[in-house]
């Protein structure tokens, strides 16, 4: 049976209308300035619109759900907005009688696979449709029923909610409802201000003198900063930035939640915290930069009389601290428990104001130091009795758009924790977000047993992805000499080295294989392999020269047989031509060298450097430089080189 439930209603855009001459007028609060820039930076997109969903099983009172619903709408005033413009300001304006949006969906007829085409399609057109600020109601609800089981959804713009308003919402409606289904009063927590207050005081607090010592807090904070911590990109980054998005889901085994509680509790933290510096970690292998920063929402209700508000509170803090090699993760945990505590302290600035403030040099304007963020929550319907009813949420509820480049979720959901990552597109591929989720959670597996190793001894890499990428022709290895995952940085070596393929000192450059007793590893600089096996190096050793020579050594000798490429070139002709000795201008001919031992140079090469070299480019070279001048261009073409 083909059904269109959910099309009846969708063609019935809710809107107000502008009735400013009768409504006061008010300020926007900072938190909000930031998100209507965004808005009309980046127009006509869902971005900031938060959709969620839960379920029903039971006989549910429609008609007292739905006043209980209404109750609510009209008891928080900043529901009832809409945002308008005056000269080149925006203002809110809070509508008085306006009747909260409520559709009833009538599933009843229509068979169990219709029923998740309905709800999928009905997810699918409003987590994509964008809010006009201007003219729409900037909160939807949709209650879809079949027999005795039901899909609550709601749909609303982030600049009148956030996550904390969630479950003050959950809250107060089943406050309301079971008094409504059981004909009784119902008393809910007297609010002595509305969101409006909170935008008044916001306003006033960030230009007093009593934020000083927040701006100064942030000042040392973020001295020397650039941008925060991120893991490597599967594509470049466009000049016009993109928000497409995905989210990918993962539960986390009930053993291993309650481990990570107990080394919470054992190390006076909270779960947050330990969570926390496990995706620092992370961070750490990946980029093995000492500077590790991760953008963490808070509450932004810092005093008591705003707690029951609904409204957009939510700021996010900039977590910056250091790792190192030697660092113990319970040591960086500790300073992440500082650096946490810190922040809750000084929340109340606006990271917009922030990056004005103390960032003004940086071009990009949008959350432009911010590249990673962490997030953990309770699951909103965890405490909620709703009469005669059981309620449970959606678990992996889809997303289509990404503010960061990735965002970590972990959601307590009572019996076990969910990860959460949603990833921007137009970054990163599926299968890199889903690799490096299984390394988070091995990760947090590892820390829960051996809290005290160092960074350095926690390793990314298993059995099986170790004997894989032992067959590449190139490594990526920490300072242990661990193998490190593709996209990790380490220091970047050339194996399968022979023994005999170098017979010049090369000792700073040229180890023993820990993998091959027989053969050599050849350090070729910082960086890292991509997913596609490509070299990426960050930096050269030393611009190709030895480490242990100085320019002044090698004023009277500038030719390239001193390069990393060189080297490798030179050794290889020494070892096929049998010879001790090679000059800059030798001819590989007239060396004594012939076709067939051409083919073994080009076998050599490829074993190397993992490049096919044309046998022309030997024939046609007038000496080993010119030579080792054609590999270096073939090197370059697939060794990208970010200075």
């Amino acid at each position: 049976m083909k059904t269109d439930k959910f099309n009846q209603l969708s063609n019935n855009e809710v809107s107000v209308a502008t009735k400013t001459e009768t409504e006061e007028i008010h300020e926007l609060s900072p938190n909000q300035q930031g998100l209507w820039f965004l808005d009309k930076l980046v127009p006509n997109t869902p971005l900031y619109s938060i959709p969620w969903l839960c379920k029903f099983k039971g006989q549910i009172q429609e008609k007292e759900f739905e006043m209980a619903l209404q109750i609510f709408w009209e008891r928080h005033d900043i529901l009832r907005s809409k945002f308008l413009v005056k000269g080149d300001k925006p203002f809110i304006v809070c509508s008085k009688d306006v009747k909260l949006p409520f559709f009833r969906i009538d599933l009843t007829n229509l068979s169990n696979e219709d029923v998740a085409k309905e709800l999928n399609k009905l997810i699918f057109s409003e987590s994509t449709k964008s809010f006009n600020l201007t003219n729409d109601l900037l909160m939807k609800v949709y209650l879809c029923s079949k027999d005795d089981e039901h899909t609550l959804f709601f749909n609303m713009h982030h600049i009148i909610f956030d996550g904390w308003s969630m479950e003050i919402l959950l809250s107060e409606l089943s406050t309301i409802y079971n008094a409504l289904t059981r004909k009784e009063n119902f008393q809910l927590p007297l609010l002595t201000n509305g969101y409006l207050e909170f935008a008044k005081w916001h306003r006033e607090y960030i230009n007093s003198e009593e934020c000083s010592g927040q701006i100064k807090y942030w000042k040392n904070k973020l001295d020397n900063f650039s941008e925060g911590s991120q893991f490597p990109v599967d594509f470049s980054s466009k000049s016009e930035r993109s928000y497409s998005g995905k989210i990918l889901t993962h539960r986390l085994s009930t053993s291993l939640s309650e481990n990570l509680y107990t080394l919470a509790r054992s190390e006076r933290s909270t779960i947050y915290m330990v969570l926390l510096s496990a995706l620092k970690t992370l961070l750490y292998k990946y980029t093995n930069s000492s500077d590790l920063v991760v953008g963490s929402p808070m509450s932004g209700r810092s005093k008591k009389e705003f707690e029951q508000l609904i409204g957009y509170f939510v700021n996010l803090m900039v977590l910056r601290t250091t790792g190192s090699s030697e660092m113990t993760f319970k040591q960086l945990l500790k300073e992440v428990r500082r650096t946490t505590l810190e922040a809750y302290t000084y929340q109340d600035l606006p990271i917009d104001f922030l990056a004005k403030e103390l960032l003004s040099n940086r071009k990009d304007s949008f959350q432009p130091f911010i590249k990673t963020v962490f997030a953990y929550e309770d699951d909103a319907t965890l405490n909620v009795k709703m009469n005669g009813l059981d309620i449970s949420p959606i678990e992996g509820l889809p997303t289509f758009t990404s503010k960061f480049d990735t965002t970590w979720t972990i959601t307590n959901k009572g019996d076990f924790l969910e990860l959460n990552v949603e990833y921007n597109t137009d970054l990163f591929k599926e299968n890199t977000i889903l690799k490096l989720m299984k390394e988070y959670i091995s990760l947090l597996e590892t820390i829960s047993k051996n809290p005290d190793l160092t960074l350095n001894d926690y390793v990314l890499v298993n059995d099986e992805e170790k004997q894989y990428l032992l067959s590449n022709h190139a490594l990526a290895l920490d300072e242990n000499l661990n193998i490190l995952p593709k996209g990790a940085i380490g220091d970047v070596y050339l194996h399968h080295i022979l023994t005999n393929d170098y017979m010049i000192a090369t000792d700073s450059l040229l180890i023993k294989s820990p993998f091959d007793n027989e053969k050599y590893l050849l350090n070729i600089g910082k960086g890292y392999l991509t997913l596609d096996g490509d070299i990426n190096l960050i930096e050269i050793n030393q611009n190709g020269k030895l480490p242990e020579q100085s320019d002044g050594d090698l004023a009277s000798e500038k030719n390239n047989l001193d390069s990393v490429t060189g080297q490798a070139v030179v050794g290889i002709w020494k070892s096929v031509l049998r010879i001790e000795e090679i000059n800059p201008d030798d001819n590989f001919f007239e060396l004594g060298g012939h076709s067939l031992l051409a083919i073994q140079i080009i076998v050599r090469l490829k074993e190397t450097f993992g490049i096919d070299v044309p046998l022309r480019n030997l024939f046609e070279a007038k000496n080993i430089e010119e030579f080792i001048d054609a590999i270096e261009l073939i090197v370059t073409s697939d060794i990208d080189c970010c200075n």
